[in-house]
């Protein structure tokens, strides 16, 4: 069975790209492993940000879930709420927060899911950030910022190079004038 899951698991593919939200639904044991990737804005940067969720039924709940949300209440609930979850949480960071702060995104997230899953009745079993990038333009910007500090750094050295130069030739010029000065004093002497 976990043979089959896997190999099946494998041919779905990645979500789609750009904005907007993909959904793989994988079922195998009476659980379910969505993926969802979303497209957020932070500081009006795009981020896209994977996630992976492990979710099952509360066993005891299930006639009453059935009831009131269908026998789908898997593929209702949880695309829903990890979307409103997700664009929460994202929405309290900056994007350069985002990236060194994952940890502290990622434990965000799941304790916010687990706890809008238990207004359904489901479990979630394991939440996970599998993707966190950001769009075109941001990662350009970040380029932009890295050539233009290396340019910056490159012109500091060219001055401190220039300065350097400037010395050496100021000393130079002077143990040549010595010099020029004890070979007269020298040739006046004799």
């Amino acid at each position: 069975m976990a043979d089959k899951f896997t190999e099946f698991a494998g041919r779905m593919g990645k979500a789609p790209k750009g904005t907007g939200t993909g959904l793989k639904l994988l079922v195998a044991a009476a659980a379910a492993a969505y993926g969802i990737k979303e497209s957020v804005y932070t500081d009006l940067q795009m981020v896209n940000i994977g996630l992976r969720v492990l979710a099952r039924p509360q066993a005891t709940m299930l006639p009453d879930m059935y009831r009131k949300l269908g026998l789908d209440f898997d593929e209702r609930v949880l695309p829903s709420i990890m979307n409103e979850v997700l664009k929460s949480v994202v929405a309290q960071f900056n994007a350069s927060q985002l990236i060194t702060m994952r940890q502290e995104v990622s434990l965000l997230i799941r304790r916010q899911l687990t706890d809008r899953a238990k207004d359904f009745f489901i479990i979630l079993d394991d939440v996970s950030i599998t993707d966190l990038s950001f769009g075109r333009e941001y990662t350009a910007a970040i380029e932009a910022k890295q050539v233009a500090q290396q340019e910056a750094q490159r012109a500091h050295y060219q001055v401190e190079k220039a300065i350097q130069e400037r010395q050496q030739k100021i000393v130079q010029a002077e143990g040549e004038a010595k010099a020029a000065t004890l070979i007269s004093f020298d040739v006046d002497s004799y």
